[in-house]
C-alpha cells in the first residue's frame, strides 16, 4: 500500500505540473494497471492449471 500511496501522490504532482507530466501519469497509471491484470491472469492461469491436473489424477 506504501508504494501505492507513493504512486498517486506522484500522480497528483504530474497532473498538476503540465500537459506532459499528465501524459506521463496516465502511461504510469496504466502500467500498473496493466501489471496488476497481468498478475491476475496469472493467478487465474495457474489455479485452471492445478484444476486441471487435479482432475487428471482422478480420472486416470
Amino acid at each position: 500500500m506504501i508504494a501505492t500511496s507513493k504512486v498517486q501522490a506522484f500522480l497528483v504532482i504530474a497532473l498538476l505540473s503540465n500537459r506532459s507530466a499528465k501524459k506521463t501519469a496516465v502511461q504510469i497509471e496504466q502500467q500498473i494497471c496493466l501489471e496488476a491484470l497481468t498478475q491476475s491472469l496469472r493467478c487465474i492461469v495457474a489455479e485452471f492449471a492445478g484444476i486441471l491436473s487435479s482432475e487428471q489424477y482422478l480420472v486416470g
